[in-house]
């Protein structure tokens, strides 16, 4: 089996959103979820090696690359969390605007050819739930 040794600073998750039957590729738009926050230490610990000392288990989605369209032909879009702020933009192309999270979970497919292609979390640090002055 495979063991978590440890945790890199940022989790990138592809979603198999492609596939190739007999010759042609398909689109998959099925339904993923995904958490914008999860804990890594809630994970049965059996997945992790004797020797995982890491106490920052913490992730926080930072990113969601989009895929509109179908397998032959398509567009990338991409939701974006502000560091600071904690809020959701969108980009597409040169054009960025406000969002927010209910706008990002609709891409988790079934309904809509938008769909999450690629997951982009960032290890929270310690600090980063405390409240800090950032005013200079």
């Amino acid at each position: 089996g495979v063991k978590v040794c440890s945790l890199p600073p940022i989790l990138c998750i592809q979603l198999k959103r492609f596939r190739n039957m007999r010759g042609y590729t398909m689109k998959l738009n099925c339904r993923v979820t995904f958490p914008e926050t999860f804990n890594f230490s809630e994970i049965k610990k059996d997945a992790f090696s004797a020797d995982f000392t890491q106490n920052d288990c913490r992730y926080t989605l930072y990113a969601v690359v989009v895929h509109s369209g179908s397998a032959i032909y398509g567009h990338y879009t991409a939701y974006v969390r502000h560091r600071v702020s904690k809020r959701w933009y969108y980009a597409d192309d040169s054009h960025v605007s406000q969002s927010s999270w209910e706008e990002v979970q609709k891409t988790y497919g079934e309904r809509s050819s938008a769909t999450a292609y690629m997951l982009m979390y960032r290890r929270d640090r310690k600090e980063d739930g405390q409240q800090q002055d950032l005013s200079g």
